[in-house]
């Protein structure tokens, strides 16, 4: 008899968001597939889910949402009901993981907002995750043409410098880099964005440059990491110079997100790296505002699940 293949699981996240209809959307791409879905709508979600997937053999439905007796959320509403259905997925998620192989998790989007009703100091799925399973991460978005590092994310700019020093020392990045390049489309050149405008004009237009990023830069191509850079931000996205590079660290979040999506569309996925398995998930969020109306664009969804079908990272 052959054995299962390890299990992709998949994480509802808020159910008053798009989360469900982007679900439903991708749904036959997991057709035949070993899947372990932890679902935060309610049944008629799920019926839709398994007509849409052709073949649900190998799937196996948790039902959150019934787990915790709670009605159905209300589409485009975020509350404390539908942060706990959001964050009660992952952690059964979590807690299945540490005991079993898997293929990979995704997640859909969750509202860091509604979970913080039930956790007030929650910040994501990546804190959580790392938290979780005591692991050093980096965010990852990964595209078709070129992938993102954000070296700081989600802090005030005011805030940027001294939290980008701490992150470009911390003995992990390198390491995690490392495992980075062991994929086989992460193995070429590497760039690094500056912070400041011109890279700061030699001191002129801001310090860092010369404080300490050409020297974390250096330091990493001492350990093999083949990184080139700080390069000022306005010109590193152009198509000719960007397309040297599959992988470019940034600064802080906007900084790269914000030629990212322009230029990968709906294509990109948020991947975590140095987790002891790879988690995927859509590069946008909830989307309350539509909600429940059938447009949403499901499109970075199918690439979270094809990421992990299709060994992208191996």
């Amino acid at each position: 008899m052959q054995q299962e293949a390890n299990p992709l699981i998949l994480t509802g996240g808020d159910p008053a968001g798009i989360s469900p209809e982007i679900i439903e959307k991708v749904a036959h791409v997991l057709s035949g597939q070993h899947v372990i879905y932890f679902a935060t709508s309610g049944k008629r979600h799920q019926e839709q889910f398994l007509r849409n997937l052709k073949n649900s053999t190998h799937v196996h439905i948790i039902d959150v949402l019934e787990k915790l007796n709670l009605s159905e959320a209300k589409s485009g509403i975020p509350s404390y009901e539908s942060g706990l259905l959001s964050l009660t997925a992952l952690k059964l998620a979590c807690e299945f993981i540490a005991n079993h192989k898997v293929c990979g998790l995704c997640t859909a989007p969750l509202s860091k907002e509604a979970v913080s009703l039930v956790v007030p100091d929650f910040h994501g799925h990546t804190d959580y995750l790392a938290d979780f399973f005591q692991s050093d991460v980096i965010m990852l978005m990964h595209g078709l043409r070129f992938s993102v590092i954000p070296l700081t994310v989600h802090i005030p700019l005011q805030s940027v410098s001294e939290k980008l020093k701490i992150a470009l020392y911390k003995p992990s990045l390198i390491s995690l880099l490392k495992k980075l390049q062991t994929y086989s489309s992460y193995q070429g050149p590497v760039a690094i964005a500056s912070l400041n405008p011109h890279a700061g004009e030699n001191g002129l237009l801001g310090s860092e440059e010369n404080d300490f990023i050409i020297d974390a830069a250096g330091k990493m191509q001492q350990a093999g990491i083949p990184i080139e850079g700080p390069f000022p931000a306005d010109g590193l996205f152009q198509e000719d110079i960007r397309s040297r590079y599959r992988l470019i660290l940034t600064c802080y979040h906007d900084q790269g997100l914000i030629p990212f999506k322009a230029i990968e569309g709906k294509n990109g996925v948020n991947v975590t790296i140095g987790l002891p398995f790879l988690r995927t998930s859509p590069d946008h969020g909830t989307a309350f505002n539509i909600a429940g109306r059938g447009i949403a664009d499901s499109t970075s969804m199918k690439r979270s699940l094809q990421v992990l079908l299709n060994g992208e990272f191996s």
